[in-house]
């Protein structure tokens, strides 16, 4: 190869066996023609060095392979190029032998040739086993690419046990022509684009195996052109729907087009071609069809264009690219046809709701509006209007917010019936749907409704019947009974004195009014005794009712006539205060007494005699007995009557008159009596008088069983004598009287005086008094009362007493917050008054409980009654020692009344404090922190909380100088360590080892509390020295200067510092003799 390769010359002998002998010192590898053995000493080594080309590969057309044998181990290697080639170096330490061998490989390089850098590809095969390289398998075609140029190779390598082809074919490449291909020296065979090598290996002639052909292209002009067109078969979109295009894609140039690319602006992204889409390739002149589709929306006919919207028009553009020719561009335009249309169906259904056929007002018509977009359009804001009804398009809104074509939808209304819609016998109207895009459409509806016209009249009169001439008056009840407007009503009656007078000549359904007319019925008629028959004995008549709708309606009615003879006797009488005591009836004195006669029949009455059994002799005006008396007419007769005294002692004169007379055709037929009381005044009068003494039993208080003497004096005020005198008294019994209780009689202007006793009762004591009413009573006179109230001497008192208990729960002798306080509370009547509502109060104890309540509803004089209650012992309660507080009680009848109560409270009292530091140990100068957490451990407050410590910079800083019990807080202070006390080993005490302290905590109420820390001093004293000099080599006699560089490492200071040395001149000596912690001397 192009290579050089030698071996180094080493000492070897040939064994006699190689025929093909060669000195190989100095040789190429190319020269190496056969093998070669040869001994080696024990350290030698066999290398073998190549120079690598210009690509740092070493390439060799032969390979080279070693053996060697150690025993009965055997190590073969073979190196084959191209490969960067290291040293090969083999120690024969144990070698007996290196054999070297050869092998012959052929290549082939390829060289592109073009005017520019544009990638070429080829393909390549052998016949021979392929020796294998990076990117060189046969299977796989290779690029020479825009990175390299002109004339650069690549290999194609074979082994060479026989002659071996190798072909290689140039890929075409558009826009480039291959010219020619060259391979110079070598056994080739070119056929178009492919050239066939022979390779061989000759010794002498060495190029026969490696063979470069050059591939050399040149660029085509060419006119590449292409056209595209488009089509579809929809005429025009009326309605959704997929638009098919087709899409004429041709090659009109003279070049073959590659990935032709179609693009439709508004498509579906669906483009077809035959073959695929892109289109690999287009031979010139050759034309494909693709296709693709549109799907139309209803939102695009609503817009009216697409994608331009009320352009009318479906537009896209289709856009044809290649890879050798620009872009080639096609549109077509599909109108757009909107066609809205909009219709409405309305129909009504009458409810018949109480199903009688008929309509009647409040009844209802259901109506259903079908909704239908007949057109290609979406509607919107169908708005569907009736103006009997509001129209429910639920769930949609109404206006419809919008409506698909052939989409419906159903809305509903409900009209209520009106007595004019049933009068016209049918319902009218027309309903209405309009939109965004139509104009209004209409469907009237007639719904038919049953009629009933119907009328009655009902003919009344106040007069049951008729006894004498006058006017009967009539009232005509007309109502409309059917279910339809009734007009032009009117009534006539046969026996009236005019007409009927109606107030309206209209009546809706249901309704009625009232006519009035009258008849005067004379004197004729009630001698004839019927009208307008005679001796019918009745007046009659007939009304008949007629409207312009209805069937007329009649009634009649008939009042009797009714003949009454009759008279009327009224006896009255008058005392006549004619005796020497005013206003007292007397003997001998006498009553007046007159007779009305009234004729209060319908007929003439003759020969009325009036006669009294007391009244000897009765004088009428025309004699009596009266000779007639017309109807209606009346005549007073008079008589006197003498008193005698058993009307006095009746205290009244009762008596009885009779009128006797005759009627027409009658002999004292008719009569009537009158009976008259006169009352004659007597002087029947009764009296009493109480009185009460309360009988008090030395106390000077009313006590429960006392009693009150009654004395009861009953007088007769009066003229006459009082029998059966009755004394009574609801509270006192029995009560006593001389004579007996009732007293039998009791004469005009006497008394009698009768007695009783009365058992006090605690309600008569409570309300302070006692009262109470007697009442006499006898035949003559009515009751007389007489009351009396006895004053009850009283005193209300109440008393309370109050007692608490502390109860030590946790048992510790001392109080603690939570704990409680038990409290009695005893409440006593010390009066003699029943007290109520008595409420125990206590600010601090909530609730009181009382057996009976609280408040206690009563508690009787004497009575007693324990209420209870707890409290809650609070902070304040233990800092104080004690619990003090006032219960009150309070009634109704009693100012409040109080009692104090103190309860001690066991108090304890404790403190503690706990120091600390995060300085476990001290080294050096620093600041120690310290903390101490203050608790107040008792169950008192503690206050004026104070720490001291005895080895602090300063005072202890604290937070608070109060405390809860429980509560704790954290004070601080510091202790600035010095060089002086590190020195010293201790602080306060030198040599402890440790600073140390001790805290003291006080407080107003508890003990002291104390608590130390010590913390330990670490490290100590120790000392370095480094020793140097000058010199650093003794040659001759003279001094050597030494240096010594002294440092204190330890944490105390050092002093008498001094340097001895055991070579010296005893004179070693430091600028200083006290050092400081980390400080040096020389």
């Amino acid at each position: 190869g192009p290579a050089n390769c030698s071996l180094t010359a080493l000492p070897f002998t040939i064994d006699p066996a190689i025929t093909d002998e060669e000195n190989i010192a100095g040789d190429t590898c190319g020269d190496i023609a056969g093998g070669a053995n040869f001994p080696l000493n024990t350290i030698d080594t066999v290398t073998l060095d190549c120079i690598p080309d210009a690509n740092g590969l070493v390439n060799f057309n032969t390979a080279i392979t070693w053996q060697t044998k150690t025993g009965l181990d055997c190590a073969i290697g073979s190196l084959r190029g191209p490969i960067p080639l290291p040293d090969i170096s083999k120690s024969q330490a144990a070698c007996v032998e290196t054999t070297l061998a050869t092998e012959f490989l052929g290549r082939v390089t390829v060289i592109k040739s073009a005017p520019d850098n544009t990638d070429f590809t080829f393909n390549w095969s052998t016949d021979s086993p392929p020796v294998i390289n990076a990117g060189m398998n046969p299977a796989d075609p290779f690029t020479l690419n825009n990175s390299q140029v002109a004339g650069e190779e690549i290999f194609a390598l074979v082994t060479l046990d026989t002659p071996a082809t190798v072909t290689i074919t140039e890929q075409d490449l558009a826009g480039y022509q291959l010219s020619g291909i060259s391979c110079p020296g070598g056994s080739v065979s070119v056929q178009g684009n492919t050239v066939t090598v022979t390779l061989s290996y000759d010794e002498a002639n060495p190029g026969l195996a490696d063979v470069t052909c050059t591939f050399t292209n040149v660029v085509v002009q060419t006119n590449p052109a292409m056209s595209v067109s488009k089509t579809s078969t929809t005429g025009a979109v009326t309605a959704p729907g997929d638009v098919v295009y087709q899409y004429l894609v041709s090659n009109i140039g003279d070049v073959g087009l590659t990935n032709i690319s179609l693009s439709d602006d508004n498509d579906n992204d669906d483009i077809v071609c035959p073959g695929g889409h892109p289109i690999a390739t287009l031979a010139v002149g050759a034309s494909t069809t693709c296709s693709a589709t549109h799907t139309v929306t209803q939102a695009e006919i609503d817009a009216n264009g697409s994608p331009v919207a009320d352009s009318g028009l479906l537009s896209n553009t289709v856009t044809a690219s290649s890879t050798e020719t620009g872009d080639e561009t096609a549109s077509l335009d599909i109108p757009i046809t909107q066609t809205p249309g909009l219709a409405i169906d309305k129909v009504g259904t009458f409810n018949d709701a109480n199903m009688d056929g008929l309509a009647q007002p409040g009844e209802t018509i259901s109506y259903t509006f079908d909704v239908t977009n007949t057109g290609n359009v979406t509607l919107t804001n169908i708005a569907v209007t009736d103006p009997l009804v509001t129209v429910s398009c639920a769930p949609e809104a109404n206006p419809i917010v919008d409506l698909d074509p052939a989409e419906s939808v159903q809305c509903i209304a409900t009209y209520v019936v009106t007595q004019a819609d049933i009068d016209a016998g049918q319902r009218d109207n027309i309903a209405t749907a309009d939109s965004d895009q139509t104009g209004p459409e209409t469907d009237p509806e007639t719904v038919p409704l049953g009629q009933n016209p119907l009328m009655t009249v009902v003919k009344t009169s106040p007069i049951g019947s008729i006894t004498a001439p006058g006017s009967v008056a009539y009232s005509y009840l007309v109502t409309n009974t059917g279910n339809v407007t009734l007009t032009g009503i009117s009534l006539a009656d046969d026996n009236i004195d005019a007409s009927v007078s109606c107030p309206g000549v209209t009546l809706a359904p249901g309704a009625n009014f009232i006519c009035t007319a009258a008849h005067t019925v004379t004197q004729g008629e009630l001698d004839a005794n019927g009208s307008p028959v005679a001796d019918s004995g009745v007046l009659d008549n007939n009304v008949t009712a007629s409207s312009t709708q209805a069937p007329d309606a009649i009634d009649d009615l008939q009042i009797p006539l009714g003949l009454t003879p009759s008279v009327a006797l009224v006896k009255t009488g008058i005392w006549n205060d004619e005796g020497s005591t005013a206003g007292i009836a007397e003997v001998g004195e006498t009553i007046t007494y007159s007779f009305e006669v009234t004729n209060d029949g319908n007929q003439t009455l003759s020969a009325i005699t009036v006669s009294d059994p007391i009244v000897p002799t009765i004088t009428c005006p025309s004699g009596n007995p009266i000779p007639t008396l017309a109807p209606g007419a009346s005549e007073t007769c008079t008589g006197t009557y003498t008193l005698v005294q058993a009307d006095i002692d009746a205290q009244q004169r009762d008596n009885t008159a009779d009128a006797t007379g005759s009627s027409p055709g009658g002999t004292d037929d008719v009569s009537d009596q009158d009976s008259e009381t006169v009352n004659l005044p007597a002087n029947a009068d009764l009296q009493i008088v109480k009185t009460g003494v309360f009988n008090d039993g030395g106390d000077g208080l009313a006590q429960p069983g006392e009693t009150i003497s009654y004395s009861f004096l009953v007088t007769n005020g009066g003229s006459v004598s009082l029998t059966n005198v009755m004394v009574t008294d609801p509270l006192v019994a029995p009560i006593t009287c001389p004579s007996g209780n009732p007293i039998p009689s009791l004469a005009a202007g006497s008394s009698e005086t009768c007695t009783g006793s009365y058992a006090v009762t605690q309600a008569d004591i409570d309300a302070g008094s006692r009262d109470n009413t007697a009442t006499a009573d006898s035949d003559q006179a009515g009751p007389v009362t007489d009351d009396e109230t006895v004053p009850l001497p009283t005193s209300a008192d109440l008393d309370l007493a109050k007692t608490g208990t502390f109860n030590d729960e946790s048992q510790d002798g001392s109080a603690q917050v939570g704990e409680t306080i038990s409290y009695d509370f005893l409440v006593t009547n010390t009066g003699n008054v029943t007290l109520t509502t008595i409420a125990v109060t206590d600010p601090l104890v909530s609730p009181i409980t009382c057996p009976s309540g609280n408040p206690i509803p009563s508690l009787a004089p004497g009575a007693s009654e324990t209420c209870t209650g707890s409290y809650t012992i609070n902070q304040a309660d233990v800092d104080a020692g004690s619990r003090a507080n006032t219960g009150t009680v309070d009634s109704d009848q009693t100012p409040p009344v109080t009692d104090d109560e103190t309860v001690p409270l066991p108090q304890g009292s404790g403190l503690t404090v706990v120091k600390s530091s995060q300085t476990a140990s001290i080294g050096a100068p620093m600041t120690v922190s310290y903390s101490y957490l203050v608790t107040n451990a008792g169950d008192t407050t503690l206050t004026g909380i104070a720490l001291t410590d005895d080895n602090i910079d300063a005072t202890v800083t604290c937070p608070a100088d109060t405390l809860a019990p429980g509560g704790s807080f954290i004070c601080s202070a510091a202790h600035t360590v010095t060089q002086g006390e590190i020195d010293d080993n201790g602080s306060p005490v030198a040599g402890s080892s440790e600073l140390f302290n001790t805290v003291t905590a006080t407080s107003n109420e508890a003990p002291d509390a104390t608590d130390d820390l010590s913390i330990p001093f670490a490290g100590g004293p120790a000392i370095t020295m480094v020793k140097s000099s000058t010199t650093t080599q003794v040659s001759a006699a003279g001094p050597v200067d030494y240096s010594y560089f002294v440092t204190n490492t330890g944490n105390v200071t050092l002093t008498g510092v001094r340097i001895d040395d055991d070579n010296d001149e005893d004179d070693a000596s430091c600028l200083a003799t006290t050092l400081a912690p980390g400080e040096s001397t020389t």
